[in-house]
């Protein structure tokens, strides 16, 4: 007699409908087994020898569940310094650009109306210029080495022996200077790029001017070396495109090169000595341009 081996207990219709689809010329009845599978036991009879139970699919599942999430602590616990470390990165830099804003408005300059001393009268009230504070220089020795004044008119203090050099370079707001009689010597650009200077009086005391002092004062028209000088350094007053005069004393013995280049505007030298003085000069080639005329015996 044939077997048939299903799953689960058919109805008899469809245990009609099985014979007949399998077996349509069987004249007997095949005999029907079948596996009870229970889901709070174990089945009475195994599928095949390699499939798990499903209480063994449910544990695995568990285990699996279990893996994930301590997976997923562990990367929990590994992302938390990192995160730990940003934070504590963005802290300190807000904490330096909070020190750097405090920094900046303490040493920025004031505003022109603090600045500015009031007298008044029955009728009027008159506003003046404070004078420069010392606190703006920096001296060492006698020595100006540096300046972090705001600019416009500036005094330097008497007893200041030396420009240093770059002492002013670059002070774009700069519109004029006075030199006390107690400075003896300009260094090398101590004025050089201060394109708003107008007005500067150098003191007979000052004996020396340095390499390019005043190069590129493109403001600067007119200047007067004083009698106490003895030379005219190199790139002097380069690029002082507005320049239209100078005044050189007979005590200039030389004028190295360059001392004028590119002053396009210079039409006149005032010299106050002789022709045959001029002549023994020592001039280097193109320190003077080509069309300025030279005056003799004479100042501006």
């Amino acid at each position: 007699m044939k077997k048939i081996k299903l799953l689960y207990e058919p109805k008899l219709s469809e245990q009609k409908a099985i014979i007949q689809a399998l077996f349509p010329d069987e004249k007997t009845t095949p005999d029907f087994t079948y596996t009870a599978y229970h889901y709070d036991s174990k089945p009475k009879e195994t599928l095949t020898e390699n499939n798990f139970t499903r209480e063994q699919e449910q544990s695995q599942l568990r285990q699996n569940d279990d893996e994930e999430e301590n997976l997923e602590h562990l990367r929990s616990q590994e992302k938390s310094p990192f995160v730990f470390g940003i934070i504590l990165f963005v802290l300190i830099v807000g904490l330096l650009f909070i020190l750097l804003m405090v920094n900046i408005n303490r040493d920025s300059p004031k505003p022109f109306s603090d600045n500015l001393t009031t007298t008044t009268t029955a009728s009027t009230t008159i506003i003046n210029p404070t004078k420069e504070s010392s606190s703006d220089f920096t001296i060492d020795s006698g020595v100006l080495t540096g300046y972090t004044g705001s600019g416009g008119d500036v005094v330097i203090p008497d007893g200041v022996t030396s420009i240093g050099n770059s002492t002013f370079f670059g002070c774009s707001n700069l519109e004029s200077i006075t030199i006390p009689d107690s400075v003896k010597s300009i260094g090398n650009y101590a004025l050089a790029g201060c394109s708003s200077l107008k007005n500067v009086t150098i003191p007979n005391s000052v004996t020396s001017i340095g390499k390019g002092a005043f190069k590129s004062c493109s403001s600067l028209i007119s200047i007067t070396i004083p009698d106490s000088v003895t030379s005219i350094g190199e790139y002097t007053f380069e690029h002082c495109r507005n320049l239209e005069s100078v005044t050189i004393p007979e005590s200039v013995r030389r004028i190295e090169s360059d001392a004028f280049l590119n002053t396009k505007s210079l039409k006149d030298i005032y010299y106050t000595g002789t022709e045959e003085q001029w002549k023994r000069i020592d001039i280097s080639y193109g320190s003077i341009p080509a069309g300025v005329t030279i005056h003799y015996n004479s100042a501006s």
